[in-house]
């Protein structure tokens, strides 16, 4: 089944391509839910402040 045209750039598939199921069951996620989706290669940093988000980003560099 073909994906859904894209109404933000309809060359290109984004969240509006999704089907409705997968925005639900996204929705319903909390804090906890997205640290669990850290695997070796890929990790999810949550932030208390943008500004903290700014300073760790800062220090990687």
């Amino acid at each position: 089944m073909p994906r859904k045209i894209s109404r933000i750039a309809p060359d290109w598939w984004d969240y509006t391509t999704l089907e409705p199921d997968i925005i639900q069951d996204a929705a319903k996620l909390e804090a906890k839910d997205l640290e669990q989706l850290s695997r070796p290669g890929f990790t999810v940093k949550l932030y208390d402040t943008l500004e903290d988000f700014y300073l760790a980003e800062a220090l990687e560099y």
